[in-house]
């Protein structure tokens, strides 16, 4: 039966790697090797955010090409305002005429954004946390998006816990990204092994930890090289390559 052959049947390992290329998620099982497990057949459910944040990221491309980004302390406010509104008008019932998901992570997306546009700004103080707790959980009780009312003290509660606060440690490693991506496909995969049938302690303490290893290599093999290379060099490469003989790719003179 094809539906058993990995790489070649449907749903196959060959069209889960190249179908997912384009990060929109259209297929989540792998020849139902994982059929049976507590969270289906699914290989890695954490994914589907990945589309949504690419969106976010070429939103801030686009915006930053049309120059709209010369004024972001004031256009990040104005947009987050908007979606603010959008969010209430959709919990009101009224249509919106934007994707929930689009509304709901670009909502999040930028509400981030605009902690890094203020964080000169930003006072940390466990007054303001206590109250942004305060209006997130009264958010959650009250309504049935908790945006409405909780998107904001909700990412200030997270700045504080992550700036704020004085934690007896620091990380000079940052596996969270990776945490979130592997830690689905490890823990399906590791309750096809003898453990699945384990104590929950057990099973969590052996998981976190090949989790953990896993997003270190992430981090040190390819997310901290990529973040070396954000600053690179190369267009001012191209456009020195391009420049005018005894001109700079900046303009004047070299050597002036």
């Amino acid at each position: 039966m094809s539906a058993a052959i990995p790489f070649t049947g449907e749903p196959s390992a060959l069209r889960y790697l190249f179908g997912n290329a384009g990060l929109l998620i259209v297929q989540y099982d792998i020849a139902g090797i994982l059929a049976g497990t507590p969270m289906g057949v699914s290989f890695n459910g954490a994914l589907w955010t990945l589309f949504f944040e690419a969106f976010c990221y070429l939103l801030i491309a686009v915006l930053g090409g049309v120059g709209v980004l010369r004024q972001r302390r004031i256009i990040v406010p104005l947009i987050l305002v908007v979606l603010a509104v959008l969010t209430i008008l959709q919990e009101a019932g009224l249509p919106v005429f934007v994707n929930d998901r689009v509304l709901r992570l670009t909502f999040v997306f930028l509400l981030g954004a605009a902690a890094y546009l203020y964080a000169d700004r930003l006072l940390m103080h466990i007054g303001l946390a206590a109250v942004s707790a305060s209006l997130f959980l009264a958010s959650v009780a009250a309504f049935a998006d908790y945006r409405v009312l909780g998107a904001a003290p909700l990412a200030y509660l997270l700045v504080w816990f992550g700036a704020g606060f004085r934690w007896p440690w620091s990380m000079r490693a940052d596996l969270s990204y990776g945490l979130y991506i592997y830690h689905w496909p490890v823990l399906q995969l590791l309750v096809l092994t003898g453990l699945g049938g384990a104590a929950t302690p057990l099973f969590v303490t052996v998981g976190l930890a090949i989790v953990t290893l896993v997003a270190a290599l992430s981090w040190f093999g390819i997310e901290k090289p990529a973040l070396r290379r954000k600053h690179s060099l190369f267009p001012e490469r191209i456009a020195a390559t391009v420049a005018p003989r005894g001109r700079s790719p900046r303009g004047g003179d070299r050597g002036a």
